[in-house]
Parts: C-alpha cells; structure tokens; sequence
C-alpha cells in the first residue's frame, strides 16, 4: 500500500462517484439508457471494494449506490449487469466472512471482517427490496432483450 496514493484515490473515488451518482439516480427510470455509466459506476466501486475497501466504507455514495441495486438490477446491457452483479456479490462476500463457522474463524481475515461489518447495516436496509426486484426481474424471463433478437 502506499499511503502517498491513497489521499487521490479517495478524492477521486469521491468527486467520480458522486457526480455518476447523481446523473443515475436523476436518470433512475431510463437507466438503460445509461448502460455505460452504469458500468463504469458499479465496476469502480467493485475495485475499490477490493483494492481499497475503507474509501468505500467511508462514501458519502455507499448507501446510495446500494439502495440503488433495486434499479440497475434490470438492466439488460451484458457488461453493465456483470459489473453490477460483481458488485453486489463482492458485498455479500464481504459480509459473508464474519459469518462462517466457528472453526473457519481462525482462517479468516480480522479485517475482511471488519469490512463485513461496516457493509452489514447498510446492506441490510437494502436486501429485502433487492429480493423483490430480483423476483419481479425473473417474473420477466424472457427480457424484451432476448424477445427481440
């Protein structure tokens, strides 16, 4: 890690995801329309996640970006749902290490753990409406994507 790049990576994590944030959530019903945003957004917080998870737990666009699964989750662009998808996943893997069996605990990494911990709340608020979204998307199998060609 080198603590002199970490200061620019969070100043632009945070004017970036602020400014996409904004255009997406204005744009909330034709986000299809915006498929590329929509996978750069979702792409950088799925890297920063990983590469440097607390300028994610520190984001003023953390919650947002979550609440907002329960739109970008329909759609229907392969890279922007990847992307959105590996973000939404990258999350539940997050919480999901301070949740393993007592015996696996010992493995695990105390702040991978930490990580889980900050997301857990946050991602509880947004978990069930994201359900309900996943079920009224499978309800529309097949998409209007796959009708038309």
């Amino acid at each position: 890690k080198d603590h002199e790049v970490e200061p620019v990576l969070k100043s632009l994590f945070h004017q970036l995801s602020t400014t996409a944030l904004q255009c997406l959530v204005a744009a909330r019903d034709r986000l299809e329309t915006m498929t590329e945003l929509v996978e750069d957004f979702y792409g950088m917080f799925e890297r920063y996640l990983r590469y440097a998870p607390m300028i994610v737990m520190e984001a003023s666009t953390l919650l947002p970006t979550l609440q907002l699964w329960h739109d970008v989750i329909f759609v229907q662009q392969k890279e922007a749902i990847d992307a959105v998808i590996a973000f939404i996943v990258a999350v539940f893997r997050c919480i999901s290490e301070g949740n393993k069996p007592a015996q696996m605990q010992r493995f695990a990494d105390e702040r991978k753990i930490r990580h889980g911990q900050l997301l857990r709340p946050h991602t509880l608020q947004v978990a069930p409406g994201l359900v309900v979204a996943i079920f009224k998307l499978i309800a529309q199998v097949p998409t209007q994507y796959a009708k038309e060609s």
